[in-house]
């Protein structure tokens, strides 16, 4: 026989087929469910969270439950609850309260096998806290690791070893606090243990296991909030409220439901927010409200960072400078804002706001370049170029080049740097200092053909090499005695430490500069002074600086300073007048000198007394010149 086949004819007003949806789309409420049979581990169950989310738990379907406690049932109403929640005719459960140490591997197995006996479990909920507040340098090593050990330990026994288990925990919650997330400089063992929770919570949702650090904020009557002595500043400064606990269990209905391992949970303070005036205004007028202050009664001094600025405010207004003029300002600059610079700012006049910002970026490119380290070489060169006569540069009182690094790297000729070694500081006078450079210049330039640069001890140096008579040296003095303003003679040792903040904080915006020396000057010695300003540069640097040998360079700055007062009022008692007119010079001296002129008369004086601080005649003065 014959298979026939026959292909059917085309269809030439054929449409696509049109798939029928099995059921219509349909909004639908997750909703939190609590299985009766398993077993729901609750860490600190008997503390004020714990009592009040077991009786949310058993509304929604909770049975059994194993509460840790370090001291069990330790007071009337405690057994109370438990025995209520035991015996409750609607809700009656399971109950177990275990007082086996989690921190160790060996309690965390206790407390599994004994909430196996009462059935599978369900969940663990990590709600156990033992604050141990303070900053860090108050602490010793037990006390900052007794809140970690309590809040991540016992989190990674129950992460590891539920991981054993033949089956999945449908809940694995940990509790940590918004101060993790915003930061609190009291509570850093508080918050580095509940990140390190979160980073678990993290790593099990990486794992297809489920893992939820929640956040929370202050809560009504319960947490660890209602226990601090300084609540209420909190609450005023952070803007925060309290929340009932209820509202947080109700909220957890819902985070139980969602894939993202951590969230936040808080409530803002009800605030009345501008809506008049213009958009800089209306922020500043919510910053004032946010603040909790009176514009017109603070000081304009004062600074945001001074008050406390909540953290969500200060980015807000970090992005506001940002979105206006461009400026990427730190967290820490805007920190260093004033009460005044805000109260014009809202007026109208931002210059002095957006000078002060752009002054403290500058600054900090300016301090990112500096490289406070004791160099162990004799000098270094400050660019590439090796042929020509050599411009040495002498030890800056920062012991670095920065700030010639940008001149040396545009001159065409060598521009080398003389160190400030540790070597040197054995030496106890300015002669002695003096004569290990010049013995250095003899080395290096033995033909005795180069020019110098110096600057404030080393001055006294350059006129001795202007005039030596086995070189032709051209020096250059950048002199600063009267911009430093050390004194007359009589107070030049005593003024020693203030000339060391002088030069710290010279480069410093005014209102930084302020707010520093004030905390400079309610220091009782020299070593918390430099503490101070070395904390100062690293926060507008942003902890970039390398810092090794910062605190030393400020006692050599300090010591250099009192070398050179000595050096001074020792040599104008001895150096006549004849001496001085005897000065005859194998090279050429230029000295730079900073100054504001007002009248020629004033430049006569600041002449005399430029000649007077190193012992020179004025009978041979060409210029002076202007710039």
């Amino acid at each position: 026989g014959k298979v026939v086949i026959k292909m059917r004819d085309e269809e030439m007003d054929r449409q696509p087929l049109k798939a029928i949806k099995p059921a219509v789309d349909m909004m639908v409420t997750v909703k939190t469910y609590f299985h009766p049979n398993k077993v729901y581990i609750i860490t600190g169950g008997l503390g004020g969270m714990g009592r009040e989310m077991i009786p949310w738990m058993q509304n929604l379907g909770a049975r059994k439950f194993i509460v840790t406690s370090r001291t069990s049932i330790k007071n009337n109403y405690i057994k109370f609850l438990v025995n209520r929640f035991r015996n409750d005719k609607h809700y009656a459960s399971e109950w177990l309260v275990s007082t086996a140490d989690c921190i160790t591997t060996e309690g965390t197995q206790q407390l599994l096998k004994e909430a196996q006996k009462l059935g599978p479990i369900g969940g663990v909920f990590h709600l156990a806290v033992n604050l141990s507040d303070g900053f860090v340098a108050n602490h010793t090593i037990d006390t900052f690791g007794v809140t970690i050990d309590v809040k991540a330990k016992i989190l990674v026994n129950l992460d590891q070893l539920s991981r054993q288990l033949t089956y999945n925990l449908d809940y694995f919650v940990a509790f940590t606090s918004i101060g993790t997330g915003k930061g609190s400089a009291s509570l850093t063992n508080y918050g580095y243990g509940n990140s390190m929770c979160e980073r678990i919570c993290e790593a099990r949702r990486r794992d297809g296991l489920h893992g939820l650090a929640v956040q929370l904020g202050p809560i009504a009557g319960v947490g660890m909030v209602e226990y601090l002595e300084h609540r209420d500043e909190i609450y005023r400064v952070t803007a925060l409220k309290q929340v009932n606990v209820h509202s947080y269990c109700e909220l957890l209905d819902t985070l139980l439901a969602i894939n993202t391992p951590v969230v936040t949970g808080f409530g803002y303070q009800d605030t009345q927010i501008a809506t008049h005036g213009t958009r800089q205004s209306r922020m500043i007028e919510d910053l004032w409200h946010q603040l909790g202050i009176d514009p017109d009664d603070t000081p304009s001094n004062v600074t945001i960072g001074d008050i406390g600025v909540e953290s969500l405010f200060a980015v807000e207004i970090q992005h506001e400078f940002e979105r206006q003029w461009r400026v990427q300002a730190s967290l820490y600059h805007v920190r260093t804002i004033n009460i005044g610079m805000l109260k014009e700012f809202g007026h109208g006049d931002y210059l002095p706001l957006k000078n002060h910002l752009e002054a403290m970026i500058s600054l900090s490119h300016a301090l990112s370049n500096q490289v406070f380290i004791i160099a162990s070489d004799e000098c270094i060169k400050l660019n590439n170029i090796t042929t020509g006569r050599p411009i040495y540069i002498m030890p800056t009182l920062t012991t670095n080049f920065s700030t010639f690094a940008d001149w040396a790297q545009k001159h065409d000729r060598p521009v080398i740097g003389l160190n400030w070694t540790r070597d040197l500081n054995k030496l106890s006078s300015l002669t002695e200092v003096n004569e290990h450079f010049e013995q250095l210049l003899r080395r290096l330039e033995p033909n005795g053909a180069f020019d110098v640069v110096g600057h404030f001890d080393s001055g006294p140096l350059c006129v001795s090499l202007a005039r030596a008579e086995w070189a032709t040296v051209n020096a250059v003095i950048v002199d600063a005695f009267d911009e430093l303003k050390l004194g007359d003679d009589n107070d030049q040792a005593r003024l020693s430490p203030d000339v060391v903040i002088k030069v710290a904080v010279a480069e410093f915006p005014e209102a930084v500069r302020a707010t520093v020396v004030r905390d400079i000057n309610n220091e009782p010695d020299l070593n918390r002074k430099i503490g101070v300003i070395v904390k100062e540069m690293l926060d507008i640097a942003g902890k970039v600086l390398p810092i090794n040998d910062i605190k030393e360079i400020f006692q050599i700055m300090y010591a250099r300073i009192l070398i050179l007062s000595e050096f001074t009022m020792d040599k104008r008692t001895k150096v006549t007048m004849e001496q001085k007119l005897s000065l005859n010079m194998t090279g050429k001296l230029t000295i730079v000198k900073p100054l504001k002129i007002v009248h020629d008369a004033d430049v006569r004086a600041v002449i005399d007394k430029t000649l007077s601080d190193y012992f020179l005649p004025n009978n041979k003065i060409t210029g002076p010149r202007y710039s």
